[in-house]
């Protein structure tokens, strides 16, 4: 069953909701309040007027998230989330006290992801343009349940998929014909649609995670090819400053994708439910990252100054992308494409496996993320780049790119 929907039905909260107040501790007696709110408007409200007091004490936040989590109220936990999402700290950290660790390898990937889950404590944000990987989509639910309202995670359920949901849907269909890779997106959306996780779908190729720990932003999908299989791209970010600047990007994105999805109260299917408010953006996306259309002005700026060389790795490329015609003639140009993907030009190399996102310049310049090589037309998709001169991460991404071709 494929939906869409306003608010949801209430459900009865029962419990301890219908005991006398005079008998409740005081915290127990402000989450029960927050409980019997009307709907999730009243109830962020509220929320957020119980916080300000001084009788708000970890004991209430503790109960409060029993109880979402429980009761599995989608509008509750949305109206958690939001409040969480204006708390997280973003303010700008001027300095950086060592270099970014760039990843330009097959297999790495997941042991970092896995970590960034693992290790969030306070928030976990997921921006994954395809989740098929169960183990991981599991861990997710997991820390959902562990951070009820603070973990977010915000995919691509693209036509395709949910063009074929209602034969998935069907037990006799799902063992026939359909391709193995919807079935892991399907079992992926169950496991985290039945934990308290807020999952929102968006046209976006994102592939960036953060936590108050860590961070990624690069060219993995939570999917076993990308994990396991593939050439991937990235960064990981542990400083202060870069994952503020990520999760200001990210509180973006999500304020931008505004198509709530949830599973139904009776029978089996998605409900994808528009908010119908415009949400006003967060925050922008600030250096050093980049939204796709940002990306597109710098690395042609890049291209016109570049000397020498231009270097780079894509999924896919066209004959018309800035990494082949852009800048001056004489430049040496050596691009590696998925082999399944490339395209007969001089200059484009195929490679087994590639999904890895990267382009250097002149050994001056380099760009990461999940943004394939851009053509000469501009993309529909949301994306995060991110733009570095640090001589280090260069060198060593140079170095990397110079053992596969």
């Amino acid at each position: 069953m494929l939906s869409t929907r306003g608010s949801s039905r209430k459900r009865p909260c029962g419990g301890f909701l219908s005991i006398e107040p005079s008998e409740l501790s005081e915290s127990v007696r402000l989450v029960r309040g927050l409980l019997l709110a009307g709907d999730s408007a009243a109830f962020r409200h509220a929320l957020e007027d119980a916080r300000a007091r001084s009788a708000w004490t970890a004991e209430c936040e503790a109960w409060l998230s029993k109880r979402a989590r429980r009761l599995r109220r989608p509008d509750w936990l949305e109206a958690l989330g939001a409040s969480a999402l204006q708390a997280l700290p973003l303010a700008d950290v001027p300095t950086r006290a060592k270099a970014l660790q760039p990843i330009l390898a097959r297999g790495e990937t997941e042991r970092h992801l896995r970590d960034i889950i693992l290790g969030a404590r306070e928030y976990l944000f997921i921006g994954s343009h395809i989740i098929e990987d169960l183990a991981l989509a599991t861990l997710v639910a997991r820390k959902a349940e562990q951070l009820p309202g603070r973990v977010w995670v915000l995919c691509n359920l693209k036509a395709t998929f949910l063009d074929v949901l209602p034969a998935l849907l069907d037990a006799k269909e799902a063992t026939g014909r359909l391709a193995e890779t919807d079935r892991r997106k399907l079992d992926c959306l169950r496991v985290l649609l039945a934990s308290p996780a807020l999952v929102r779908h968006g046209d976006v190729h994102l592939k960036a995670y953060a936590s108050e720990r860590a961070g990624y932003l690069g060219s993995a999908n939570l999917t076993r090819n990308s994990l396991r299989h593939n050439w991937e791209s990235g960064v990981i970010l542990d400083e202060e400053r870069d994952l503020r600047a990520l999760l200001r990007a990210l509180r973006s994105e999500w304020a931008h994708a505004r198509t709530r999805v949830t599973w139904p109260e009776v029978g089996d299917g998605l409900v994808l439910e528009s908010r119908a408010e415009r949400e006003r953006p967060l925050s922008e996306v600030s250096m050093p990252f980049m939204t796709s259309a940002r990306y597109r002005q710098e690395l042609l700026a890049d291209l016109k100054q570049a000397r020498f060389e231009v270097r780079g790795l894509t999924y896919s490329i066209r004959a018309d992308s800035p990494l082949l015609v852009a800048g001056a003639p004489g430049l040496r140009r050596v691009i590696g494409a998925d082999a399944r993907m490339a395209i007969r030009h001089p200059n484009v190399r195929p490679i087994p496996f590639c999904h890895a996102k990267v382009v250097v310049i002149d050994g001056r310049v380099a760009y990461l993320g999940g943004e394939n090589a851009p053509s000469g037309e501009a993309g529909g998709l949301r994306d995060l780049m991110i733009r570095t001169e640090d001589p280090v991460v260069v060198a060593r991404l140079s170095g990397e790119m110079a053992c596969l071709f």
